[in-house]
């Protein structure tokens, strides 16, 4: 059993940056599609603050893509080396869409 609710804490996450907008975190002005993109590319660089903005920027463009987009960077990026990582992640991200 897992020992946190991944779905619950999504959600608790997205009411939190509903409620409270961080002031530190500067969503890029991108597109959507370049959002997305950047994302995974500054996660697979180790570039946090990239990864922030970009997510940030795509939260306000499109939830839904933001959802997909981590499914895709779990599947693709985490994959084998932490397979019940991966089933967390799509579940919540199922549970979301």
């Amino acid at each position: 059993m897992c020992e946190y609710n991944l779905v619950e804490i999504l959600l608790r996450l997205q009411e939190a940056m509903e409620a409270e907008p961080r002031d530190d975190v500067e969503p890029m002005r991108v597109d959507r599609w370049l959002a997305a993109s950047v994302i995974q590319k500054a996660i697979r660089r180790g570039h946090t603050e990239y990864a922030l903005g970009a997510a940030a920027a795509l939260w306000h463009h499109d939830r839904q893509k933001l959802y997909t987009r981590l499914a895709v960077i779990a599947a693709e990026d985490v994959g084998a080396g932490n397979p019940k990582l991966v089933a967390d992640v799509l579940t919540a991200v199922s549970s979301s869409v």
